[in-house]
Parts: structure tokens; C-alpha cells; sequence
């Protein structure tokens, strides 16, 4: 096939507007319109042009749908004019397809100009779905087949080799038909349809909004096909059952009867309840929440289930909804959320006790004792699936996305990623872009915060690094400020729970000595308030070669040992940025303690009896830790003690695997590094370290 955008082409538009095109074709440059060098453009699926413009003085990105085609045509026509061929470019003009359809016009016409699915390519989805396909999705999900052909859906030939196969139901405008969008499915081994992929909350019903009979508003595409099905006038919400479509959308419900039947769990309910009090709002005639666990369907269940799997009828729904009360606007429905409904899960920890995910949690220090490299090796630990200091608890290992600004990621932080042990291919970081004048502009919380979130969905990534927070903050938010913080924070949390990331924020401390280390970070204590893990890194008080990792706050259990730990370097090469974080053991020093307040730590009169027992039963080499323990409560010394006692004495640990790898046994010794051999039996458990 004649491609209709060949690269050549994309490097003479980006000549002509003076940018540039990457190996993987994606261009920049100066737009057209408002000569900010925020354009964007790229060669589509089907080899034609498309673009957009990332600035806020462009027309298509706020300033209503007239304004938004008028901007399309502006640059169009200035790509035809520095040579790229208009058949290169989709048309922004009304006109009829194949199918009878209107093409794309105003804002929702300008999106297909920028590369969403056209009705060509909707037709010949649905070209390839019509016979087996439909058949195959007819007989998994209860669907006939004619339903299926009215509302369009096809099968997405450029993702036929999708690992699981992708079937596309196109969304268009309620009331004027017009395509907004494509969605897809993937139907797995079970008769279970997989959302993968779709844009903007919407409102779905193939051929409009019919006003003569109750509308039922089900919960997603699929629900809505099999309630058609059954002879039911019925429709859907896209996007989660939480989210509302566009206001304008619910013009075509205005003066309808609607029947709001989500699935059968707390986000299915509180969600129906939002819907039923937004259409009333806007004009609705009446609205009836269906719950459909009062007919007996089971948490979880859905429209679809009540058909397939229950065997009820459609006359058994219009049944529960002529039992079912009216909904008033206004009743309790978004004001209060009724604890009754919330689901409740376990916490899950990225590092037990320390890093949750899901939540904010702070690291803060001075600089220079290795805040960074202790986010290095966090990282390493992820990619690799490593356990964390003192744990043996293998995981398998996941992605990392790091948004740093003091450090380079060249001669720094990738180094101490490899000397971490890092798997680089599984950190990302985003790069940041260039504003007017030229300049690197970094991102900025909370204005760049979807951009995170998708990069964070998209690859499936569980650890959020910003290093340090306070420069990645936006201009209008004053860091010293509680309720301009939390303005920052609370986006970040909400995306951080949506998403199940864990996070580290970096902080510098302030330089009020005289203050408990809760208030000691920079800026506003709305930072370590939104936090729900806060942790401080500070020089050992005893050991000038050492320093320690403390838990200044916990709002999810109890606070932590705190640990000390080294900054080494691999070799001896000062241009070679390779230092990493060697743990030394759990040390009784609280935050207080460690940043001069008093009655912070305990007498060390007992730990120095315990360091001196220790050294003399060290010095005829190596022992088991087991046994130190079990010896040293003989004689008195407890075992937290006794490894506070191991960092006075600058005892190191050395590991001792069994013929798999796994971790068998720890040795304690004071002497030069030893090897030590394989073990031949594994012990149960790693004993303590």
C-alpha cells in the first residue's frame, strides 16, 4: 500500500517549521498558529498526519468547538502551504461516509483530525467482525447478533495480534450521532469482557436516546448490548462506574424516564446515585436507582448476569424497577457516603513497615548523607525483585519512575542505579520539555499530575520517586503555605490510591535545630501531614562513618527500628559516580536522638556492657547470629542490645546462602571479610542478621 506520509515528508514539514523528527517519528516545532514551539505532529495508523498543540494560547485547546475547527483549518492549510499534500491530512469539513453517517465537525471533529478512529476505519472493523467474531462474542456473552451489528462493533485490524483479541464498539454523540471515539474489549479464554482501552467518560447508545419507553442506563458497553438484547431500551455510562460524561451530553435525556441499574458493589451504587441526582439536574422527567442485589444478584454481579446467569427476563427488571422508589434530586446522594458501602482491603507494603503503596511517604534529610543513593537502592530492590534490608521475602520484580532535578541522570543517577544493581530497563523517568524560550521547564505538581498518572497506568509502574518535591512544585503553590501544599498533595494522593503506586518524595530539613524532627523538613507541615509514612535520614551520633534511617511518623502501624547504614563506592575512581547503601543493622536511635534533642535514646551504659561482651566473644572469628543471640541472653544482653552493640563494635554481617542462592544463615564478625562457602543444608527462616 502507497503510503500517503512518507518519512521524508515528516522531515520537511519539520524543516519548514524549524523542529525536528526523532528515529521513532514522532516531530516538534513551531505551530503554525501561535508560533510557540509546543507543536507536535506524527504520521497516524492509516499514514496520515497527525497534530496537536501543547499551548495554552492555541484556540483548539479552550476556547470552544467553532474556535477549535477554525485552528484545524489554520494549520492545515499552512501544512499545505509548506508542501505536505492534503490528502496527508484528515479533512475537518461536515460530510457524509459510506455508512449514511455525518463525519466529525466542531471540537469532537477537531480530536479526529489530532488521529482518533475515523468512520472509514470503523466500517471496516466492523467489516472483518461481521460472521465467526460476532458469533464467537454472541455465544460468550449473550449478545445477539444483530444487536451486535447495529451498534457497530467490529474487530480492530491493527491489533489482531493482541495478546488478548480486541473487538471495537465505536461511541458517538447521543444526539447527534457524530464519533467520538473507539473502545475496546478483549475477549479472554472465560466469557469475560476486558475493558483495555478508551478515552473520555461518555454516554453509549448506537442509534441516540429513545424518549418513549423508560431509558436503562447500565454500566459499560457490554451490559447495555445484552440488555438490547432482551427488547430493552437501554444505554450506558463508559469510563467507571464513578464518572460523569461531559454536562452537554446530558441534553438528550432531557424530559426521559430513567432507570439506573450499575453493578452490584459500593462503587456500583454510590455511582447510580450520583448519575440518577445529575440527570434530574439536568432536566430528566424522573429516575429510579435499580439495586439489583434486592432480586437476588450477588456482589459484584451485573446487568449481564441478571440475563446469563440468573436466567431473569426483562419483564422481571421492569418489575424491580416499578417496585423501586423514585429518586428525588438532591437526596443523599454525593453529600454522604455511607461507611457501610466502603470496601475494605489490607495495606500493602512496598517496604514492610516503611514505603506503603498507594500513599504518600517523605524521605528527608541534610544534604550529603545520601538521601539519593537510599532511593537508588529502593529501586533496585523493585526492578530486581530483591528483598529489603533484613527481610528475606523474595517479589517479583516491577517498574520505577524517577523525576529528579539536582542529580544528572547521565553521570549520577544512573551509575548508582548499576551500582545498586538496578534493572535500567525497568526505570523510566520523564523527560522534561522546552518552553518558548528555548529553556527546560520541569514538571510541576499539580498541573502536570495526568501526565503522571498515565505514564503510571500506561506501564504498569509501582514506584514514584520526586527528588527533591519542593522543585517540582508549580508557581502557585507556596511550599511554606499548609492549605497551597495540601493543594499540591492531595491530587498526588488521590492519583498515588488510584493507581496503587508506591511513592518517596525527597525533602531537605530546615535549619531550626532546636525543633522536634516532626517540623524539622522544608517548608509547610502540610508536606509531612499528608505524608503517611515519614522518614528521616541523619548522621550515627557514635560512628562518623555512618548514618541512620528513622521513622519520624507512621499512620499505618507501628514505627519501625531504625537502621544504620554506609554510603560505600565500588572502586576507587572519583570520575565514576558508583556509590551505593550498605546496611549495617537496627540501632535504638529515635529521630529526636538523632538530630540533638534530648531524652531521645537510651542510657548507653547498657549497650557499651553488651559491645564489650560482644568483642571478646567475636574475636576468635565468625559466629552465627542464632547463636550470638542465644549466648547473649545467657549472659544478659537482649537482642536489640546486642545489634546496637554490633554497630558500636563495627561488626559487619555476612551473608551465607545454601546451593539455590537463598539466603541460609548470617554470620557476625569483626575481623577482615571472610568467604564464606555455601551452606549445605538451608535452614528454615534467615535467623536474624
Amino acid at each position: 500500500m502507497e503510503k500517503n506520509l512518507p518519512k521524508a515528508q515528516l522531515f520537511q514539514l519539520a524543516t519548514a517549521i524549524g523542529g525536528s523528527v526523532s528515529s521513532s517519528g514522532q516531530g516538534s516545532g513551531r505551530c503554525p498558529v501561535c508560533a510557540k514551539n509546543k507543536f507536535r505532529f506524527a504520521a497516524g495508523k492509516d499514514d496520515r498526519l497527525k497534530f496537536s498543540c501543547h499551548s495554552s494560547e492555541c484556540g483548539h485547546r479552550s476556547k470552544g468547538r467553532d474556535r477549535d475547527v477554525a485552528w484545524f483549518h489554520e494549520v492545515t492549510e499552512a501544512l499545505v502551504a509548506v508542501g505536505v499534500p492534503r490528502t496527508a491530512l484528515y479533512s475537518s469539513g461536515t460530510s457524509t461516509s459510506a455508512s449514511g453517517r455525518p463525519a466529525p465537525h466542531g471540537a469532537a471533529g477537531a480530536n479526529r483530525l489530532a488521529g482518533a478512529p475515523t468512520e472509514h476505519a470503523v466500517e471496516r472493523w466492523l467489516g472483518i467482525g461481521v460472521g465467526a467474531r460476532h458469533e464467537a462474542l454472541s455465544a460468550a456473552r449473550g449478545i445477539a447478533v444483530d444487536v451486535l451489528r447495529d451498534a457497530e462493533v467490529g474487530w480492530d485490524a491493527e491489533r489482531a495480534d493482541h495478546p488478548t483479541r480486541r473487538y471495537s464498539f465505536p461511541v458517538r454523540n447521543v444526539s447527534t450521532g457524530e464519533l467520538l471515539e473507539v473502545d475496546h474489549y478483549g475477549l479472554k479464554a472465560k466469557p469475560k469482557m476486558v475493558h483495555q482501552s478508551g478515552g473520555t467518560t461518555r454516554f453509549y447508545s448506537p442509534d441516540g436516546i429513545d424518549k418513549s419507553s423508560p431509558v436503562l442506563i447500565c454500566e459499560g458497553h457490554i451490559d447495555a448490548l445484552v440488555a438490547r438484547s432482551h427488547g430493552l431500551n437501554a444505554a450506558a455510562v463508559t469510563g467507571g462506574a464513578e464518572s460523569l460524561p461531559p454536562e452537554e451530553e446530558f441534553a438528550a435525556f432531557r424530559g426521559a424516564d430513567v432507570l439506573v441499574a450499575f453493578d452490584c458493589d459500593a462503587p456500583g451504587r454510590r455511582g447510580a446515585r450520583k448519575l440518577a441526582g445529575a440527570l434530574l439536574s439536568h432536566g430528566a422527567a424522573s429516575a429510579k436507582v435499580l439495586d439489583l442485589a434486592d432480586a437476588g444478584l450477588h456482589d459484584g454481579e451485573d446487568v449481564s448476569d441478571w440475563f446469563n446467569v440468573h436466567h431473569k427476563t426483562a419483564n422481571d427488571l421492569l418489575d424491580l424497577a416499578a417496585a423501586s422508589s423514585a429518586w428525588e434530586e438532591g437526596a443523599g446522594s454525593e453529600d454522604v457516603m455511607w461507611l457501610s458501602e466502603v470496601d475494605e482491603k489490607p495495606l500493602s507494603w512496598l517496604w514492610s513497615g516503611r514505603v506503603p503503596y498507594g500513599k504518600i511517604t517523605i524521605l528527608e534529610g541534610d544534604p550529603g548523607l545520601g538521601k539519593s543513593t537510599i532511593w537508588c537502592d529502593v529501586v533496585a530492590r523493585v526492578t530486581t525483585g530483591e528483598p529489603f534490608p533484613f527481610d528475606d521475602e523474595q517479589r517479583e520484580p516491577h517498574k520505577a519512575l524517577i523525576v529528579a532535578a539536582e542529580d544528572d541522570l547521565s553521570d549520577t543517577i544512573v551509575p548508582r542505579l548499576r551500582a545498586a544493581g538496578a534493572d535500567i530497563e525497568r526505570v523510566a523517568t520523564l523527560p522534561l520539555q522546552r518552553g518558548d524560550d528555548g529553556h527546560l521547564v520541569p514538571l510541576a505538581l499539580p498541573d502536570d499530575l495526568l501526565r503522571i498518572k498515565a505514564m503510571l497506568v500506561r506501564y504498569d509502574i509501582r514506584l514514584l520517586v520526586i527528588d527533591p518535591i519542593m522543585a517540582f512544585l508549580s508557581e502557585a503553590i507556596n511550599s511554606h503555605n499548609d492549605a497551597s501544599v495540601r493543594r499540591a498533595l492531595t491530587p498526588l494522593a488521590e492519583v498515588l490510591q488510584e493507581t496503587g503506586a508506591a511513592s518517596m518524595l525527597i525533602r531537605h530539613l530546615n535549619k531550626s535545630g532546636e525543633m522536634a524532627a516532626m517540623y524539622r523538613g522544608g517548608g509547610s507541615i502540610a508536606f509531612m501531614g499528608a505524608a503517611r509514612s515519614g522518614l528521616l535520614v541523619a548522621p550515627h551520633p557514635e560512628d562518623e562513618n555512618a548514618s541512620v534511617l528513622a521513622q519520624v511518623k507512621t499512620n499505618l502501624s507501628r514505627k519501625v527500628p531504625s537502621l544504620a547504614y554506609r554510603v560505600d563506592k565500588h572502586t576507587d575512581d572519583q570520575n565514576l559516580a558508583d556509590t551505593y547503601i550498605s546496611w549495617s543493622g537496627e540501632v535504638e536511635l529515635s529521630p529526636d536522638a538523632l538530630l540533638g534533642k534530648k531524652d531521645g535514646r537510651r542510657d548507653s551504659s547498657v549497650r557499651d556492657a553488651a559491645a564489650e561482651w560482644l568483642r571478646m566473644f567475636l574475636a576468635g572469628g565468625p559466629q552465627e547470629a542464632q547463636i550470638i543471640k542465644h549466648e547473649g541472653d545467657l549472659a544478659g544482653h537482649s537482642w536489640i542490645t546486642l545489634k546496637r552493640a554490633k554497630v558500636a563494635i563495627s561488626a559487619d554481617s555476612i551473608r551465607q546462602r545454601d546451593r539455590s542462592g537463598k539466603t541460609a544463615n548470617w554470620l557476625w564478625s569483626t575481623g577482615p571479610a571472610v568467604e564464606v562457602k555455601k551452606a549445605k543444608k538451608p535452614k528454615k527462616g534467615r535467623g536474624p542478621a
